[in-house]
């Protein structure tokens, strides 16, 4: 698990890197929302394996970069990219999106 934190302009300060295995990332994102006060339909959740797919079906926007078939049948979005061109800032305006129509 990967919690992030933003300044103001959306660049990020600081994270957090939790270990979790398969069945530890739903208690992780749990956690998180516990301690945030927040609701899984608030939350952005991205990943790429079919150890992800719990928690895809919980978030109210979940991204599948490059996932695995499982997970991207049912993220929200997917991004694909060659290798040599993975770039995060093509999620910006995905996560932009949601939270202004959210």
């Amino acid at each position: 698990g990967c919690e992030l934190f933003f300044d103001s302009r959306g660049r990020i300060l600081h994270w957090n890197l939790m270990p979790s295995d398969w069945h530890g990332k739903v208690d992780f994102m749990n956690l998180i929302i516990r301690e945030y006060k927040a609701n899984a339909r608030e939350c952005v959740f991205i990943g790429d394996g079919e150890n992800d797919v719990e928690l895809a079906k919980r978030a109210g926007l979940s991204i599948g970069y490059n996932a695995d078939p499982p997970l991207e049948k049912i993220a929200s979005v997917n991004v694909k990219q060659a290798l040599a061109e993975r770039d995060f800032a093509a999620l910006v305006p995905i996560i932009g999106k949601f939270w202004r129509d959210g």
